[in-house]
């Protein structure tokens, strides 16, 4: 069976070669690099079907959800990157802002008569790498850059050390994202989840990422990288992982015969059993970035089912009511350090506070079962010590509340 379809995804890369001298083509490698991993590593395609096949929440599961609220810190590595200081700097944080658009605010949805929770994944620069940097040299948190000139081939190269390339940081608790030159005009890859974690994370061609003005590029509004984000939240190509009309595993995208390198002004029917209208809108196409527009319901389900534990992506900060704009603002002005920690956190009030609160901390497991509580008054720029060394390794959630707002970040405990 393996072999089986490793050769019909020969197939599928075969075709997108033949496409890929196009300048005006953009291809991704996620799906042969996958399948070239398995040949040394065959027990990752148990962990990915385990993961494929994982049951959604019910409905009823979130019938008091409002919201669900992902949050992912980003470590950039810029490999050889022939750009200043400035340019990547803005590149990085245009295409964080684009990530942002997309995925702040995603209906799931279960039926015509179920109310539709809102899930909202946010990107944002991993506060404190922790890391040695004797090979780099560290822009700001979370962005990094190597020296060098290399063009890298499509496979985990420029993810080892012993091949001239940078290891990742902390994964699985930061999604890492290697930017750099590639080998022919292809977007990148990501890693599915359930792969090793020394190659666990993206990567993608410099000249693919961010929005860049004044270019001429069809795909300069950073939309290559929210394709590789679907795929390391689970998502198949839409035209499949296997021969051409492969099916994507989810249920409201039509077949493929492969993928659509054009925008077409008129409906693109494909040539696969039923003759379905493709989705040529869709982030997960390889189109121009001007076409990509959505992601299907099914899609956001796959995503929301891969984030929950044992998804294999759990970046889920926050399960409940709606929250005020207050939220996202105290957010950007609490501190917690160290984290990862063995146990023992430092949480910062913001100087912004101008009278003493009362502020309620709860510890949430990654599956919602309250592990600690505790109410505590506090002014502006105090801190508070919390001793978790109590809890088991893992990661858990910070909720802090108080009568004007609130405040959700994820600790990591690592002994």
């Amino acid at each position: 069976m393996t072999l089986r379809c490793t050769a019909l995804a020969i197939l599928l890369i075969n075709y997108i070669t033949a496409i890929s001298q196009d300048a005006n083509i953009r291809t991704f490698a996620t799906n042969s690099v996958y399948s070239e991993s398995v040949l040394s590593k065959p027990e990752w395609i148990d962990r990915k079907s385990c993961t494929d096949f994982q049951i959604p929440p019910s409905e009823e599961f979130f019938k008091e959800i409002e919201l669900i609220q992902a949050t992912v810190p980003v470590v950039f590595h810029f490999v050889g990157v022939v750009a200043e200081k400035p340019d990547i700097i803005r590149a990085t944080n245009n295409q964080l802002t684009k990530l942002n658009q997309i995925f702040r605010k995603l209906p799931v949805y279960f039926s015509e008569s179920a109310k539709t929770p809102t899930l909202s994944i946010r990107f944002e620069l991993a506060k404190s790498v922790g890391a040695d940097y004797s090979q780099g040299n560290v822009f700001s948190e979370g962005i990094i850059f190597y020296a060098g000139s290399k063009t890298w081939p499509l496979n985990h190269n420029l993810q080892n050390p012993e091949a001239g390339g940078v290891k990742p940081i902390q994964t699985p608790h930061f999604l890492n994202i290697w930017v750099s030159e590639l080998e022919s005009p292809s977007g990148g890859f990501a890693q599915y989840p359930g792969g090793p974690e020394e190659t666990d994370g993206i990567v993608i061609d410099w000249d693919f990422f961010g929005s860049k003005e004044n270019s001429a590029s069809l795909f300069n509004d950073g939309k290559t990288l929210v394709h590789l984000v679907g795929n390391y939240f689970n998502l198949n190509e839409i035209w499949g992982t296997g021969s051409l009309c492969s099916d994507d595993g989810i249920a409201d995208t039509p077949l493929q015969n492969a993928p659509n390198v054009e925008c077409y002004s008129g409906r693109h029917i494909s040539t696969c059993s039923g003759y379905s209208v493709e989705d040529i809108s869709n982030y997960m196409d390889a189109a121009p970035d001007t076409c990509m527009k959505h992601f299907t319901p099914g899609q956001i389900n796959r995503m929301l089912t891969t984030l929950l534990w044992p998804g294999g992506r759990n970046f889920i900060t926050y399960m409940g009511k709606e929250q005020s704009d207050s939220v996202i603002i105290a957010q950007e002005f609490f501190k917690v350090r160290p984290n990862p920690s063995p146990g023992e956190f430092t949480l910062t009030t913001p100087p912004a506070f101008s009278r003493q609160v009362n502020l309620k901390l709860e510890i949430l497991s990654v599956i919602g079962k309250r592990e600690h509580q505790q109410t505590v008054t506090i002014g502006p720029s105090e801190d508070i010590r919390l001793n978790l060394s109590f809890l088991p390794e893992g990661v858990y959630n910070l909720h802090a509340q108080w009568d004007q707002g609130a405040f959700v970040e994820k600790l990591i405990i690592l002994k």
